[in-house]
């Protein structure tokens, strides 16, 4: 689920071997199990080489914030002396020529230093309205990670939000845009909307849902778009201690870090043209048969 949000949208795949059939490898899942099953602690785990990546932008966004604040005040000290120049013009003509200060005033402004857009991997808690500005600077996608998904799923059906459970329908899609017009806070126009949603659930609250979906007015597709769902059978406690398997978590370390910073058309993808906005890699020949 996590390494599918590494990826996210950042390429495609085409499943057959002459159709155009695009898919963007974007996953929905849940650990489904009863309460105090420890799903906390699975989740927790699964999500450490992902937990990595997160601290990894957050050192590199403060760097560029520092470099930034420094660029921002040498740009803000030229830009007070050239309006202190257009101002003594104004009062005395001798002082300076108006039209070529305020041209250099012009040509100023448009060097000013940009902040630095921080790489956003996931999101525990977020407004759909918060959430579309958030992936319009990351249109690779988020995660939306939530230890009781039932939250997030029940906060669709509140007053208020209507327009929340369509949001992540599109969203589950991962292949096209989407804009949103308000009087009030303008317009965010997201390149790509694409969302990966985790998390736990328990086994009650899940069949509820199985029971919504059944009736055909509630059977929008929500509960199908989870195609990874893991039911363990319930297993007696006992009592383990044992080390961690370090070769295998650096190796999924390892893993996750490549495809944080990989290029598709380096790695075999076909690159993005008129038709097509995404890179995309096809199956092999044994792939293919298998598929």
């Amino acid at each position: 689920m996590t390494l599918g949000a590494v990826i996210g949208a950042r390429c495609a795949i085409r499943p057959k071997s002459l159709d155009d059939w695009l898919v963007i490898p974007n996953l929905w899942g849940s650990i489904v199990a009863p309460p105090s099953a420890k799903k906390s602690p699975a989740i927790g785990a699964a999500l450490k080489p992902y937990e990595r990546l997160i601290a990894r932008a957050l050192e590199i966004h403060q760097a560029e914030m520092e470099l930034f604040k420094d660029e921002k005040l040498v740009f803000d000290a030229k830009k007070d002396a050239i309006e202190s120049r257009i101002k003594a013009a104004a009062k005395d003509p001798k002082k300076g020529d108006m039209e070529s200060i305020v041209e250099e005033l012009k040509n100023h402004r448009r060097k000013a230093p940009k902040a630095p857009v921080p790489q956003r991997y996931k999101s525990n808690d977020t407004t759909i309205k918060k959430l579309g500005e958030l992936l319009r600077d990351n249109p690779a996608g988020l995660l939306v990670m939530r230890d009781e998904l039932v939250g997030l799923i029940a906060s669709w059906d509140r007053e208020g939000r209507e327009g929340d459970r369509a949001f992540y329908l599109e969203a589950w899609n991962g292949n096209s845009g989407f804009d949103t017009d308000r009087i009030g806070r303008g317009s965010i126009l997201i390149p790509n909307l694409c969302v990966s949603i985790f998390g736990g659930i328990t086994h009650d609250k899940l069949t509820g849902y199985l029971e919504q979906a059944s009736n055909a007015l509630a059977n929008d597709g929500m509960l199908q778009r989870f195609q990874v769902l893991v039911y363990p059978d319930d297993r007696p406690w006992e009592w383990k201690d044992r080390e961690p398997d370090l070769v295998a978590r650096n190796r999924a370390f390892r893993i996750f870090d490549a495809l944080a910073d990989f290029e598709p058309t380096t790695w075999g993808a076909e690159p993005a043209d008129e038709s097509i906005k995404f890179p995309y890699f096809r199956f092999d020949g044994k792939a293919q048969a298998v598929f």
